[in-house]
């Protein structure tokens, strides 16, 4: 019973994740969320290779497990597709990096796929190069702590970023008056959500199968 409670609470922790990713589908820049999961202790009854009555040595152990627990959560930061919105402070990264700064405004601004920034300011025909626009790259993004609102923090586990040219050192090149969208798959997700209902149903089936051999033999006492 105790195995299977921990398999439920695993399956509604998935379901919380898919309900977040569905909730967000249509958040701009949102990376969706995967749960892993790992095996608790296993209670050893037998060690492998243990000697046996007959004098022999037993090829495999008796090692029953205690069940399933949320290991933790990470953002898979797969590219959404590109959505056009010809708005020229709108910007989006194809490829991988991440952006860090900000910009001003001007009456016309031009960004280069490099990340060059381009201004036409009042009172000029001609354009300033203004700055370079700059992306962050991590060796494990998938250690960074969401910060919710499209912001993302660097932590022990992502390692410190590694600044860049747009284009260059396996970074993303930019590409103006465009967002990138979400990259949850809602076919993807519904799929998960089946197969995570499925296998809370299965959990809750050997907890009332459970209940029910107790109740036999606690009747068979009597």
């Amino acid at each position: 019973m105790w195995i299977s409670k921990t398999g439920v609470q695993a399956q509604d922790a998935k379901l919380q994740a898919i309900a977040n990713n569905l909730a967000n589908v249509n958040t701009v820049g949102f990376k969706r969320d995967r749960v892993m999961y790992e095996d608790l202790f296993y209670q050893v009854e037998r060690q492998p290779g243990a000697q046996r009555d007959d004098a022999t040595n037993s090829p495999t152990g008796v090692m029953l497990g205690n069940g399933t627990r949320v290991a933790g959560t990470q953002k898979v930061f797969t590219t959404g597709s590109l959505q056009t919105t010809s708005q020229a402070l709108d910007v989006a990264i194809v490829g991988n990096g991440f952006l860090q700064v900000q910009m001003a405004n001007a009456t016309d601004i031009t960004i280069a796929e490099n990340g060059i920034v381009s201004v036409t300011v009042s009172g000029s025909t001609t354009s300033t190069q203004l700055g370079q626009l700059t992306l962050a790259g991590f060796i494990n993004p998938a250690g960074l702590l969401a910060l919710g609102d499209n912001l993302y923090q660097e932590t022990e586990a992502s390692g410190a970023p590694t600044e860049g040219v747009p284009g260059e050192d396996a970074l993303g090149k930019i590409k103006q008056g465009a967002l990138e969208g979400s990259n949850v798959q809602v076919v993807e997700e519904m799929v998960d959500m089946i197969a995570a209902q499925r296998t809370y149903e299965m959990n809750t089936k050997v907890l009332s199968a459970a209940d029910n051999m107790l109740q036999a033999l606690a009747q068979a006492v009597r």
